[in-house]
């Protein structure tokens, strides 16, 4: 409406128009003027109505055209692309959001067929779902990825809804499009983070299973299957009790209910049977996963087979403990090194001169009784030392190849006269039995000790101890508590008795030295001590079973030796005597006298001092007037070896005895190597005194005549 309208001026024109055309019609009245004037009003009241009612449109279109540019904006600028398609699939219509979706302007893809845009192994999928679209009427959802990668977004979501006639005919196409790019991008991850913890569970280190509420296993990795021996399809379903030992199935059904009512993880150990039938140890952790409703929903599982572990464990206690024992022997050897010196200086006083009071008292003399008692206390106590330094590995006795069944048989003739009448002995003695490399006291020491041990378990009428002597062949290496028993051939002893038999806490403890079941005046705790030193030093090993009320079976096993055997010594019951000189050293004024007094009665020149030094002084002013030198070990200023190495650089070919109480300087096999001729432990009995002297110098007298004849 322009500024310059005048309703009424237009008003005075249609009058004067209407007036123009009533007059020329033939019917034509002319109307009075108070009608005019009436009409006139109507019409102006009827045109200002006709104003008003144009004014509400022009402003009803001013809002359209408003909402016209609004929806426009909309439509453009949506979230998501609209493309409207003809019948014949070319596009009509397309938003800037739908360009930007697609790479594009709209220059480009109006009039072209969309399925252009999408990459070639999804046309399909996008072809199905127009194809649904127009035979149903119902919008088609369809996810497809477009053939330009370059850009940012190449993965959309396509909806396709087909207006159709009443008749069926497709009127158009409309569809919406969607960036699902990152949706795809982030499902495309999931899936391979899927992957790769699928692959950790399945080689992870560790078996791994899932079990529900009343442990049937859900889940199992390859891990687990593999070293369980089974196939996925024999596990999944069953019961986790079904793998397991039936000693364990009990344990398992309490630790399920524990794991339910308690929080956290939950370990422990379970023995496990694999497929082929062996046994295995697990440890076991649970971790109890709930539902959203604090409902039990499964268990995590992780099992790590530690048979292996535990085996070292077991095997490395084993060796600490034989290291224990080793050091516990090794301390109680030197403590009785450390007396031993002494001691058997002191009993060889106490014997020596009881063996020279025997000789002087008359026989009708009751002093012979108490003398005799000296001597017999005086040679418990020499066994006593003896004893000690044998399971402790101080001494250093003589080895030989023996004949095992003649040293046996020679010891149980002694046992039989001494056994109780109660007591019956069985005996089977193999008739090959192989020799072995020993030293027969110490093998009759061994036997004795055990039988005595046996003896002091029996106590009813009747009761019976066995003994078995007989080759044994060992085809595997095996563990016998401090001992390995390794493949090869064995002679074996075995002593066995039906007495009252031992619980596990007596057998572990049974070699300590002084451990006894034994009354204080029945038994000193040193017997089955001194058996495991004889055995430990004979090379073997010893194995005892025992339970209370069943008695106990010791075995001994000592290495067999092949070669020949020399036979035993005859025995000489008279001393021999002999005139030569010797001069004999010793620090102890005491034994000194003694010995002394012992050679003079056998008829040998003796010149006795307490110093070597003086003696070697003897000696270096008349290396040819001494026909064998005896000497101490320990003494001030010059010791035993050291006193024979000064005399033998002299005259090499001189015979040297060196005595001692224990030393662990000089042992049999160095003495013998530096030329000593004989070693002896005190103290020493007259009979095995005099028999060494013959010995020594009978052995020089014979090498001096092979000389002379040649």
């Amino acid at each position: 409406m322009t500024s310059d309208y005048d309703p009424f001026l237009k008003f005075e024109q249609l009058r004067k128009q209407a007036e123009q055309l009533l007059q020329k019609r033939p019917d034509f009245t002319p109307i009075a003027s108070s009608d005019m004037l009436e009409a006139i009003h109507e019409l102006q009241i009827y045109y200002t109505e006709l104003e008003i009612q144009n004014d509400e449109l022009k402003r009803a279109q001013q809002e359209i055209l408003k909402l016209q540019g609004e929806y426009e904006d909309l439509y453009e600028f949506a979230p998501c692309g609209y493309l409207t398609f003809n019948p014949q699939g070319l596009i009509l219509k397309v938003n800037l959001t739908g360009t930007m979706l697609l790479g594009t302007n709209r220059g480009k893809i109006l009039r072209r067929r969309f399925s252009n845009l999408i990459d070639s192994r999804y046309q399909n999928a996008y072809f199905q779902a127009i194809k649904e679209a127009d035979k149903t009427g119902v919008k088609q959802k369809v996810e497809l990825k477009l053939a330009n990668e370059k850009g940012p977004i190449f993965w959309i979501r396509v909806d396709i809804q087909t207006d159709l006639a009443p008749g069926g005919d497709v009127i158009q196409r409309r569809m919406t499009l969607m960036d699902i790019t990152e949706r795809k991008i982030a499902e495309t991850a999931l899936k391979e983070s899927e992957e790769q913890f699928r692959e950790f569970f399945e080689d992870a280190p560790v078996a791994y299973q899932s079990l529900d509420n009343q442990g049937t296993i859900m889940a199992v990795n390859q891990t687990w299957l593999t070293i369980f021996g089974y196939l996925r399809a024999d596990v999944i379903g069953k019961n986790f009790s079904e793998f397991l030992h039936p000693e364990w199935k009990g344990i398992f059904k309490e630790y399920c209910h524990r794991c339910q009512t308690q929080k956290g993880v939950h370990a422990a150990e379970f023995g496990m049977r694999t497929k082929d039938g062996s046994d295995i140890l697990v440890a076991f952790q649970a971790k109890i996963v709930k539902d959203i409703n604090g409902d039990f929903k499964q268990a995590h599982c992780i099992l790590n087979d530690i048979t292996a572990q535990r085996k070292a464990a077991e095997d490395k206690k084993q060796i600490e403990e034989q290291q224990w024992q080793s050091r516990k022997m090794e301390s109680l050897g030197t403590l009785t090194g450390g007396i031993a010196h002494e001691f058997n200086n002191v009993l060889a006083i106490i014997i020596g001169n009881s063996e020279v009071a025997l000789d002087d008292v008359p026989k009708w003399s009751p002093t012979i009784a108490n003398i005799k008692e000296i001597m017999a206390a005086s040679l418990r106590a020499r066994d006593m030392v003896r004893q000690l330094l044998t399971f402790s590995r101080k001494n250093d006795p003589h080895k030989k190849p023996l004949d095992t069944k003649a040293v046996v048989r020679d010891a149980l003739k002694l046992i039989r006269s001494s056994l109780p009448a109660n007591i019956k002995i069985v005996e089977t003695l193999a008739t090959d039995v192989d020799p072995i490399v020993g030293n027969a006291t110490q093998i009759h020491q061994l036997l004795i000790n055990l039988c005595v041990n046996a003896v002091d378990a029996m106590q009813t009428e009747g009761d019976t101890m066995t003994i078995v002597l007989t080759n044994k062949v060992v085809h595997h290496k095996s563990s016998h508590g401090l001992y390995t028993l390794v493949p090869g051939q064995y002679v074996q002893l075995a002593v066995s008795d039906n007495g009252c038999g031992m619980d596990g806490k007596t057998l572990e403890k049974i070699f300590d030295p002084f451990f006894t079941t034994k009354a204080v005046d029945k038994g000193t705790g040193l017997g089955l001590a001194v058996v495991h030193g004889i055995v430990d030093w004979h090379s073997g090993v010893i194995v005892v079973e025992s339970q209370p009320g069943q008695g106990t079976h010791f075995k001994i096993l000592i290495p067999a030796y092949k070669g020949p055997v020399e036979p035993a010594p005859k025995t000489q019951t008279v001393l021999p005597t002999g005139s030569e000189r010797i001069l004999f050293v010793d620090d102890e004024p005491s034994i000194l006298k003694l010995f002394k007094l012992r050679l003079e009665d056998l008829g040998y020149r003796v010149y006795a001092t307490i110093d070597p030094v003086n003696a070697f002084q003897t000696f270096e002013a008349d290396p040819d007037g001494f026909n064998l030198i005896i000497t101490d070990m320990a003494m001030p200023n010059m010791t035993g070896d050291q006193l024979a190495a000064k005399i033998l650089a002299i005259r090499p070919e001189m015979p040297v005895m060196l005595c001692t109480g224990y030393n662990e300087k000089v042992s049999r096999k160095t003495a013998q190597e530096m030329g000593i001729s004989a070693f002896i432990i005190k103290p020493i009995d007259q009979i095995c005194f005099a028999k060494c002297v013959r010995k020594v110098l009978d052995k020089v007298t014979k090498k001096a005549e092979e000389a002379c004849s040649e």
